[in-house]
């Protein structure tokens, strides 16, 4: 008799496939714990490098982070800083802002973005951009200081950035809550001087200011602010001293002393000396505008550089752009014009007229 045969077990059908998918369930799973789990690696390797100091490391780290989770405050901030500490500033803004959303009742983001929208202004060519970006500003500053009421720096850039854009009434009021603190300070004495200026409040501007001149005669700004006031007193000669004096200084607004120079010196009878400073402020005027992009670095524009020049005693360079001109362009009509005039100061009227008559001739 045989022995009974053993019948294998049976499957249900679809029992091998069911298997195969729930290994697969698991695997996805898995290879997604160890990509998180590398992610969360990387973000901390991220911080601990931004911590460090290490932004250009963490930099491209935090990038990362924040794209797969774009509200991690604590990323965006670490992001925003290494922006902030680079080489494009101005990027920070777009991190800045969020970290201001994640966090708004954070001082610290707010004030950043003040500082960052202050700087960029300062840069902008327009007035109406810059008075636009420093609202802002302003703004955020206010912002920081309801967040943090003593912040004394940032109550001092609020007050400067209020007067910039015309707000004397809150520039005044934050100026004096520091001076409150501080009463001897010569730039908070200084700024208020200012505000009180901006109003019409001439002798509270004078009171604050004085105590500043006599402590500090290194204080160019403050020199020149008081020389306005001398000469708005109608004492130009006294200006004319303050305003000699803050030229000598290594931080001299030089544009706007030489502009009130100009005046003083006219208004004491100096005619010459008056036209030789504000010559000057036309060559700062016309330089700074090429070299910032304000106008365009072309021949026409070199040639009033020139004559600016020549307005202020400085032949000798002003004879170089002008030959340099010509051996680009011997016809080039304006650049004879200057030309004579150049030999005309150094006493040379054979060759004055020679370039007048070259004038005449290449002129269109």
């Amino acid at each position: 008799m045989s022995s009974p045969q053993l019948n294998p077990v049976s499957r249900a059908p679809g029992t091998r496939r069911l298997g195969v998918s729930t290994v697969a369930v698991i695997l996805l799973g898995a290879v997604a714990y160890w990509q998180w789990v590398g992610a969360a690696d990387r973000r901390e390797d991220a911080l601990r490098l931004a911590k460090e100091g290490r932004l250009a490391e963490a930099e491209p780290l935090l990038q990362a982070t924040v794209e797969r989770d774009g509200n991690d405050a604590e990323v965006v901030a670490a992001l925003a800083l290494a922006k902030l500490g680079g080489t494009d500033a101005g990027a920070a803004e777009r991190y800045l802002s969020k970290w201001c959303e994640l966090r708004p009742t954070e001082a610290r983001p707010f004030q950043l973005r003040m500082d960052l929208r202050h700087r960029v202004a300062r840069g902008l060519a327009l007035q109406a951009d810059r008075q636009r970006v420093m609202e802002t500003a302003l703004s955020d500053g206010r912002r920081a200081l309801e967040l943090d009421p003593t912040n004394d720096p940032v109550r001092r850039e609020v007050a400067w950035l209020a007067l910039q854009v015309g707000r004397f009434f809150d520039a005044e009021i934050e100026c004096r809550r520091c001076l409150a603190a501080s009463p001897r300070d010569g730039w908070l004495n200084y700024l208020l001087a200012k505000i009180c200026h901006a109003q019409g409040k001439r002798t509270d501007a004078e009171a604050a200011i004085d105590p500043v001149v006599r402590a500090r005669p290194d204080f160019a700004e403050a020199l020149v602010l008081r020389a306005t006031l001398y000469y708005e007193s109608e004492q130009p000669d006294s200006a004319v001293a303050l305003l000699r004096q803050a030229l000598a200084l290594k931080e001299c607004p030089r544009r706007e002393c030489l502009y009130r120079l100009g005046l003083a010196l006219a208004a004491t009878g100096q005619p010459d000396e008056a036209k030789k400073a504000l010559a000057e402020v036309d060559l700062l005027n016309l330089t700074g505008a090429v070299a910032n992009d304000y106008f365009p670095n072309n021949p026409a524009m070199r040639v009033q550089i020139a004559e600016a020049m020549l307005g202020v005693g400085r032949l000798s360079d002003a004879n170089a752009e002008l030959d340099t001109l010509l051996a680009a362009d011997p016809n080039f009509a304006p650049a004879h014009r200057v030309k004579a005039v150049y030999y005309d100061r150094v006493g040379q009227p054979a060759q004055a007229a020679e370039h007048r008559r070259r004038t005449a001739q290449d002129a269109p």
